[in-house]
């Protein structure tokens, strides 16, 4: 068949794609205004931080970055994500899991997999960056848990850059993390990372070092995408663990 013989109808064709458009996937959002928001996930991040048994921080630093989540998560615009930041023990994960719960509590319809005929409950996965690259295998295994937090709809990955960075598959070497970010990049899904490495190299006062970021750790490439990506949260604070 000699499909250019067929001759094109341009306004069929544009009005064909203005309805792609409308029916592109839209970012994540919770049904709260911001301001409930706020009180949900401090009621969640509270429940957590009560499980260790340790005291809440209350602190107008602890309330500017749920503030900071909240936001993000009822007006999210382009943005897929949130990449979390700061130095080990500051509170990212628990962040996380506070999400999670929330999320679980809501009872919401999952942003990819429900629609009208199926209902299918959301639930945010929680994966340490250690684990994605124990569970890699082949990308053509689509049993694989690999496979499974690639196309999950919603993930989070936490302490990206504790991970070993390259992993020998078939005598090559192969970059897990940057594959498995890099396909939920592509396909626009939820995704939370928390990282003790910034953007860029940062001054190590305790060392007299510069640090690596995550620009130097995984390439221009992986960064500019986590940048277009996710939401930005900076947990600047010293480590609750040395408070213990």
């Amino acid at each position: 068949m000699d499909f250019l013989s067929t001759p094109v109808n341009v306004t069929q064709l544009l009005s064909r794609l203005k309805e792609l458009e409308k029916t592109s996937s839209k970012a994540f959002t919770l049904p709260l205004s911001e301001g409930d928001c706020v009180a949900a996930l401090t009621a969640s991040y509270r429940s957590i931080v009560a499980t260790h048994g340790l005291p809440y921080d209350d602190s107008a630093q602890q309330k500017g970055l749920i503030t900071e989540m909240a936001h993000f998560l009822v007006s999210p615009g382009h943005r897929r994500g949130m990449i979390m930041m700061g130095v080990p023990g500051c509170g990212k994960t628990t962040a996380v899991l506070a999400l999670q719960r929330l999320i679980s509590l809501m009872n919401l319809a999952d942003p990819v997999e429900s629609c009208p005929e199926n209902l299918v409950r959301a639930s945010l996965e929680v994966v340490d960056a250690k684990e994605v690259i124990r569970c890699y295998q082949h990308a053509y295994n689509d049993s694989s848990a690999f496979s499974h937090y690639k196309r999950h709809s919603m993930l989070a990955i936490d302490d990206l850059g504790e991970e070993q960075k390259g992993k020998m598959e078939f005598g090559q070497m192969t970059f897990p993390v940057n594959e498995l970010v890099e396909y939920r990049y592509s396909r626009q899904l939820f995704t939370i990372i928390t990282t003790n490495l910034y953007f860029e190299q940062q001054y190590d006062a305790a060392t007299g070092r510069q640090m690596p970021g995550l620009t130097e750790i995984y390439g221009n490439r992986f960064s500019d995408r986590l940048r277009e990506m996710m939401f930005p949260v900076v947990f600047d604070r010293p480590s609750y663990r040395s408070k213990k």
